[in-house]
């Protein structure tokens, strides 16, 4: 079975859930994933994490590696 399929029979699953005591902790599984989300890729580990970032941004600023924010809207546009 594929993730596609997986999926679907959760949904099917799901949708016929009554236990509201389950349908709780399944809400809270889905907000602890969304929060271990954004740990991993939007929040800088550490100090020096973000130090690094920082001198990153920096250097591609002095480098003229930014796009004004024309530009930027004409790239994502009608990207979804």
């Amino acid at each position: 079975m594929d993730a596609a399929d997986r999926k679907l029979s959760l949904i099917k699953w799901l949708s016929d859930v009554e236990d509201d005591a389950l349908l709780k902790r399944i809400e809270a599984l889905a907000a602890e994933s969304k929060r271990d989300l954004y740990r991993q890729y939007l929040q800088p580990q550490t100090e020096a994490d973000l130090q690094r970032l920082v001198q990153e941004s920096e250097a591609d600023y002095k480098a003229g590696k930014t796009l004004s924010h024309e530009e930027v809207m004409a790239k994502y546009k009608n990207r979804k």
